[in-house]
């Protein structure tokens, strides 16, 4: 996004030197253009300096474990094929469960925006 802004406010400079009248149409659209990708470009930086880690999001994991793993310690007492059914899919929605609440927190800050354009 910054090469494309540099290159544009290049070929804004160039285009404002010719004479006058020529590229009017032109250099306006293209300051319009250059308008926004600061903007966004801004938006971007804003993002990613204000960048905070969710933190509710491991309290859901922790209140789902300790709901879950009660009930799994109940489920292996009776040694039940059908005990040992609902063990499996009731280990396997905590852990899917956890997976996604412990990505939501401790996610990586996106990459800074200047990096990708580096």
């Amino acid at each position: 996004m910054a090469a494309d802004l540099t290159r544009n406010l290049d070929l804004l400079e160039k285009l404002r030197g010719y004479e006058a009248g020529t590229w009017d149409a032109e250099v306006h659209q293209l300051d319009v253009l250059v308008r926004i990708q600061l903007a966004a470009a801004a938006a971007r930086q804003k993002t990613y300096v204000e960048h905070r880690r969710s933190w509710s999001n491991l309290g859901a994991v922790l209140m789902v474990l300790s709901i879950a793993l009660p009930l799994l310690w109940l489920l292996t007492l009776p040694g039940a094929w059908w005990s040992w059914v609902i063990f499996t899919l009731l280990l396997i929605l905590t852990l899917i469960l956890c997976g996604i609440g412990l990505h939501q927190t401790f996610r990586p800050a996106d990459a800074p925006p200047d990096a990708a354009a580096a």
